[in-house]
């Protein structure tokens, strides 16, 4: 299965299952403390201003961001196997729709940001959001972190400047 089939087996995804798919993905990892629940103020504004984001103008669905969230790890090696083994495992995907399905939350939005973003800091320490080299395509990213950032929580202030 290539990168096209993938994408197209997740964009037929229903919701429920969109869902329940990325929080079997990625949830253990965000639980086990991976990755803070929220963006510090400085994280939100890089993300708007490098990717050009304007999460008011993006209000995607929990399945549409489920979705998006897993076109985002599919480029990722560590999770492309196991994305592609659900996806094509139709048992495998009864059997987890299933289960009960839990909302999407944050430390599982933000793990899967950090497939494909990393935050950094210049000498001036102005933060910035750079895309990796696993990114999906630009427009796919802008638009889960559009969704991502309209469900966040507020984050805390910014760090004292040293």
């Amino acid at each position: 299965m290539d990168n096209n089939d993938v994408r197209e087996k997740i964009a037929d995804l229903g919701d429920r299952e969109a869902v329940k798919m990325l929080n079997t993905v990625a949830k253990p990892f965000a639980a086990d403390g991976v990755v803070e629940h929220t963006l510090r103020e400085e994280q939100v504004q890089a993300l708007r201003r490098d990717l050009r984001v304007d999460p008011a103008s993006l209000q995607p669905t929990d399945g549409r961001i489920a979705r998006l969230a897993l076109q985002v790890m599919a480029q990722n090696p560590e999770f492309a196997s196991e994305i592609r083994e659900f996806l094509l495992r139709p048992d495998m995907r009864i059997v987890q729709v299933e289960t009960p399905v839990q909302d999407l939350d944050s430390p599982t939005l933000l793990y899967a940001l950090r497939t494909s973003v990393n935050f950094e800091r210049d000498e001036q320490g102005r933060t910035s959001a750079r895309i990796t080299a696993l990114a999906p395509d630009r427009h796919v990213l802008q638009e889960f972190v559009g969704g991502l950032l309209s469900r966040l929580p507020p984050g805390p202030p910014n760090p004292p400047r040293r």
